[in-house]
């Protein structure tokens, strides 16, 4: 395939490729959801699909292109995220658990329930629970400025081992002013 024809079809198909990105992304935390680099991604999977077509496989370009495309931005992420995918589909599981048990009862489900709702014993519920809780991170950027000189690693450790991570900001700035 000649360059200028190469570079037409490229053309032709990004709409497709911001399309896949955009559906992909918008399951994505903000930390991966880069859309520009995710459609670079998705490009090169487009240009992968224009050299590796087989019009002989009777098959749609825009079908075989899709395939590569997502392959290609799923590899990306999975790339750029450090959870392992089972320790991610464990979280999956209990984060859905709780989202439908809380829908049900119009309240927050307890331990029990959480785990009966699983089909897991106590015991394997809270072991699932400790390994979701490693995914919850705070990155220092998101801190105040001046917020790493005011409390000591141990006061940071102390909160987040403590329970919620997210409750890592609130509980510091409670402390912070009762000092005050």
């Amino acid at each position: 395939m000649d360059k200028k024809k190469r570079e037409k079809l490229i053309m032709q198909y990004a709409p497709l490729v911001k399309n896949i990105v955009g559906r992909l992304a918008a399951k994505l935390p903000i930390d991966l959801a880069d859309k520009e680099d995710l459609v670079n991604v998705g490009i090169m999977g487009l240009m992968s699909a224009l050299e590796k077509y087989d019009k002989n496989r009777n098959v749609q370009f825009e079908t075989y292109a899709s395939f590569r495309i997502r392959g290609a931005v799923l590899d990306e992420l999975r790339a750029k995220d450090w959870v392992p995918r089972a320790t991610r589909s464990k979280d999956n599981k209990l984060e859905n658990a709780m989202i439908v048990l809380e829908k049900k009862l119009g309240r927050a489900p307890t331990e029990d329930e959480i785990a009966q709702q699983l089909n897991i014993p106590l015991e394997e519920y809270f072991k699932l629970l400790d390994e979701a809780r490693c995914i919850s991170l705070i990155s220092t950027e998101d801190l105040p400025p001046d917020y790493l000189e005011r409390y000591s690693r141990e006061d940071i450790v102390e909160e987040i081992s403590a329970g919620n991570p997210l409750n890592l900001l609130v509980n510091m700035e409670i402390k912070d002013k009762l000092k005050k």
